[in-house]
This record gives structure tokens, sequence and C-alpha cells, in this order.
């Protein structure tokens, strides 16, 4: 059972907006609405921060999926920040409102995504190249938060744990997940620091496969305070786990 999620606040609107007259909000959850009506604050500007991105509408894990985790994306997977490229239209959508609410340092603004911008590149080709030469790229997922990661990196996601938003995993759906990790040779199951890590440990032992925790948000583990630091670490988190299983 999920311990926290990523997608829901933790804090009361008066905590996030009572010190601000003029507040920057970023919105890539439905749940944040309630937020925005709330807040109390006439002023506050809500940045879409999804807009231009292509999202990802169908889930279709090759490990079965039921009709109430298709139902749950259909408006589109949320985690798009996931995936650098996408992360990269939403820094220009938040620069833009922060020159909106702050025109006098507009130029300092955009001086600074360009330096930001710059360092994303690097690190995505040091990235590419790290996986040059990494044949198989199967991964099974504790839930779907990792399809943008996935694609723009060329993992290849094949299973999932969590078929039913908020319910544990039916012990059928992990018998047939524990065949397919079996006769498919998958070796690596990627859970995440706020899911229950008995399930995934539990498949691991049954099936010799590897367990990686990897973070969907800054800050999720160690050393990943920032995004830059989250997205290497997940790459190459993931990368030693492959070559190591």
């Amino acid at each position: 059972m999920l311990r926290s999620r990523p997608c829901t606040p933790d804090a009361w609107p008066s905590r996030l907006f009572s010190r601000s007259r003029r507040a920057r909000f970023s919105r890539e959850c439905r749940r944040v609405s309630s937020l925005v009506k709330n807040s109390g604050n006439p002023g506050l500007l809500v940045v879409t921060t999804s807009r231009g991105i292509a999202l990802i509408r169908e889930h279709e894990p090759q490990g079965g999926a039921t009709p109430m985790l298709q139902d749950r994306h259909r408006s589109g997977n949320p985690h798009v920040w996931l995936d650098p490229e996408n992360a990269k239209i939403m820094m220009r959508h938040i620069t833009e409102a922060f020159i909106t609410l702050d025109p006098d340092h507009a130029s300092e603004y955009r001086r600074n995504q360009a330096d930001y911008l710059l360092q994303l590149d690097q690190l995505q080709r040091e990235l590419v190249e790290r996986l040059r030469h990494l044949a198989d790229r199967r991964i099974v997922v504790y839930h779907p938060a990792w399809p943008y990661f996935a694609r723009r990196f060329g993992f290849r996601i094949v299973g999932e744990i969590v078929t039913q938003a908020g319910a544990e995993p039916s012990a059928r759906h992990l018998q047939a997940l524990i065949s397919r990790i079996r006769e498919d040779r998958l070796r690596v199951i990627v859970s995440e620091p706020q899911m229950n890590q008995k399930i995934p440990e539990a498949l691991a032992r049954e099936t010799g496969a590897r367990v990686v925790v990897l973070t969907p948000l800054p800050g999720g583990v160690a050393g990943t305070e920032t995004y830059l630091d989250m997205l290497r670490y997940n790459v190459l988190q993931l990368a030693q786990a492959l070559e190591a299983a």
C-alpha cells in the first residue's frame, strides 16, 4: 500500500500561499484544482506546465492491465517530467510565468533558463552514451510512472505490479507476473521509495530478478535533490541493475 502519493499535495493552502501576495503554482495533477480554489489568493498564477506536451493516453503493459488502470490514464499519463525533453517544455512555461510576475528581471530569468538547458542537454548526451551498449532494456515496474522515461531512454516496460488504483495487486495477477518474469527471463523490477517494498522483494525472491528503487521526484532518495541529480540517478541505477542482473 502506498505510504504517500506524489500527486497528492501534503500542505494546506494557507501554508503554501500565506507568505506571498502573488504566487506561482505549477499544476500537473487534477487534485491541484482544490488548492487553487481554496488558496484565498486572487493573484495566484496557475501554470499548466504540461501544455504542448504529447501525452501518453494509452498504457497497455504486456504484463496485463485492468480496465480501471486504462481508465485512470485515459486523460493522459501525468508523469511527463520524467522525460527531459518534456522537462524543457515545462521549464519554458515556468520561466515565462516568472517573467509575467517579475518583468524587470526578464533577461535574468531567460539567461538562467538558457544555462540550465545547456546543463540538461549535456546530461542527456552523457546518459545516452552510458546506455549505448545496453542490449536488454526490459523492466517490470511497480506502477505506471515510467512510460515517458522509458520511451526517452529506450527502456521497455513489460509488466506492472499495481493494476488497480488504490488497491493491492491480486494473488492471481502476481502469480501471472511471476510466470512472465521467469519465462521471459526479466531481470529488473523497478520500485519507488514511497512504495511498499515487500511485494517487489517477494517477486525478486521468487524469480531471481533484482529490485532497483528509482525516484519519480527530486529528493525521493539521497543524492537526488535536484532534477538533474534525479535524472542521472535513475538512469545510472537502472543501467547498473540491468547489467548486474
